[in-house]
């Protein structure tokens, strides 16, 4: 699919032919740019850990609480020192470990929505550096966001219906009361 949509704008701009490396350079390049926006995105609703000059990882990890003695992981103090060879017996050690600090009962999240992308991409600017392209789709962004969907829609026709029948019952009421 990628290669004919490249084909056809490419003919559109006179151009007779496409090589594959730009297919790959088009992949990897959208490929960069859904990982940045997912990376915001996730960021923004889930704890992580920040290694060296900003490398998130372990995205979903819980975040220890400072206050606790037992809540400091021994991995936190490893980060920024020089590797370390371990043995199986440490690694079970300090598996465990972390295992019993954690929190046993976390709430279920909700699914990610689209207010969750508007709002991280509001937070991150920069995981879309070309601005016609951030603000085209923030705009499409806002528009899903407060505009009916199909289903409200249908609802809303259903309300009016069954509000035109109530005020049909009522003046047949009023026409009733008023002979009698």
């Amino acid at each position: 699919m990628l290669h004919g949509r490249t084909f056809v704008i490419a003919f559109d701009s006179g151009l007779d032919d496409i090589e594959d490396t730009v297919l790959d350079i088009i992949q990897h390049a959208t490929a960069f740019l859904l990982k940045n926006i997912l990376s915001a995105l996730l960021s923004r609703r889930n704890a992580y850990k920040v290694q060296g000059r900003g490398f998130k990882f372990a995205m979903g990890s819980e975040a220890t609480n400072p206050y606790l003695r037992c809540s400091q992981h021994v991995y936190d103090s490893v980060i920024d020192s020089a590797p370390q060879i371990m043995t199986k017996e440490m690694a079970e050690t300090e598996a465990i470990y972390q295992v019993a600090c954690q929190k046993r009962l976390t709430a279920a999240k909700s699914a990610l929505n689209m207010f969750d992308l508007f709002q991280a991409l509001q937070a991150s600017r920069s995981c879309i550096p070309s601005h016609s392209v951030y603000a085209v789709n923030m705009e499409r962004i806002i528009t899903k966001l407060w505009h009916p969907s199909l289903e409200q829609l249908e609802q809303d026709a259903i309300h009016r219906q069954e509000t035109e029948i109530k005020e049909k019952l009522i003046a047949q009421q009023n026409a009733f009361v008023r002979v009698g």
